[in-house]
């Protein structure tokens, strides 16, 4: 009876073999699983950002029903052009004063945000930790990756609310709540500096923000269901971009300030660059100069809110004519190769 029972105690052992195999095959079922895991955490991240974007929609239609008028693009005051106290701050990028207040400062108060906006002081420029265009100004003092702007309001530049930042975009800034991810409709060429040359001008009747724009929607002639309102613009880089192959050492995680505006980089989405290059979604080899094209980390495509509210994936295989569309709220404005179909005139239909 004693001979039985040990020998029933040694058989129901595993054998060395028999725990290899069960090994194995508890790694292959991770090895199947870990990528359905991981497409669940991205449509979860993705569902979260496209929430992101409506909710900065919606906020801009809170502001249009208070206003009658939607946001600037970006407010600059004339005496932005003195140093006010700080040399740092006293140079300009083509017209446009260091330091004007983004849009995603002045919506603050209808996200739920009023306390952050109160502690604006907009008689001073605001402030970046760095510049970060991804590419050197000509102009700037102390280059791209050094702070700019008023001090005063640099507690504010580091309180970016987390509706203003993908959760699938890295996030590579100086300070960890510094930079945004979404930028608005900018249409065409420079509208971080409005007026002042024929580009501009076809921006303040192409765009939907542009330098102390603040439009009606009723100006959208193509309809608000066709017409962009804001897109993703990451602050890093996209891997293997231009930017990054030839020039791997300049600061790529700083490129779109949370409420600081020197270039068009800084919160706008643009579809071409002074009519030299027309963008397509996540352009990858726009010279040293990539901060100027809506780009995500969602596979694929990036998202937009049209200024209806509503938001849509569009994907980087759509016609780029359908694409340059949706930037244009005033197509019959311009004939072919200004602005018409060339240039993304007509209705939004991908």
């Amino acid at each position: 009876m004693r001979k039985s029972i040990f020998l029933m105690g040694r058989h129901s052992a595993f054998t060395l073999v028999e725990l290899l195999v069960v090994i194995a095959i508890i790694g292959m079922l991770i090895a199947l699983l870990l990528p359905a895991v991981q497409a669940a955490r991205e449509a979860a991240r993705r569902s979260s950002c496209s929430n992101n974007l409506k909710q900065i929609a919606l906020t801009q239609h809170n502001h249009h029903d208070v206003h009658k008028k939607l946001s600037a693009g970006n407010m600059s005051k004339s005496e932005y052009n003195g140093d006010n106290g700080h040399a740092e701050s006293n140079h300009a990028a083509g017209g446009a004063p260091c330091g004007s207040w983004s849009w995603s400062a002045l919506i603050l108060p209808y996200m739920e945000q009023g306390a952050l906006y109160s502690e604006i002081n907009f008689d001073r420029r605001a402030y970046a930790y760095a510049q970060g265009a991804l590419y050197t100004p000509h102009d700037a003092v102390g280059g791209p990756d050094q702070p700019c702007g008023d001090p005063e309001n640099q507690r504010v530049a580091d309180q970016c609310p987390p509706t203003m930042r993908c959760p699938t975009a890295p996030q590579n800034a100086r300070q960890p709540r510094s930079t945004k991810d979404y930028a608005v409709n900018g249409g065409a060429d420079l509208p971080e500096r409005g007026a002042g040359s024929e580009e501009n001008g076809r921006t303040l009747s192409m765009a939907v923000f542009y330098l102390n724009s603040e439009i009606k929607l009723e100006a959208i002639n193509d309809g608000t269901t066709n017409t962009f309102l804001a897109m993703e613009l990451a602050s890093q880089t996209l891997p293997n971009s231009e930017v990054e192959r030839t020039n791997p050492v300049k600061a790529t995680g700083n490129a779109n300030p949370f409420v600081f505006v020197n270039h068009g980089s800084q919160g706008y989405g643009m579809f071409t660059h002074s009519g030299r290059r027309n963008f397509v979604p996540n352009e990858m080899n726009y010279g040293e100069s990539p901060g100027r094209t809506p780009r995500g980390f969602h596979k694929g495509g990036l998202q937009h809110a049209m200024c209806d509210g509503s938001v849509r994936f569009i994907a980087d295989t759509i016609s780029p004519n359908i694409w340059h569309a949706g930037f244009t709220r005033n197509s019959a404005r311009y004939p072919a190769g200004q602005g018409g179909t060339t240039a993304g005139g007509g209705p939004f239909t991908p």
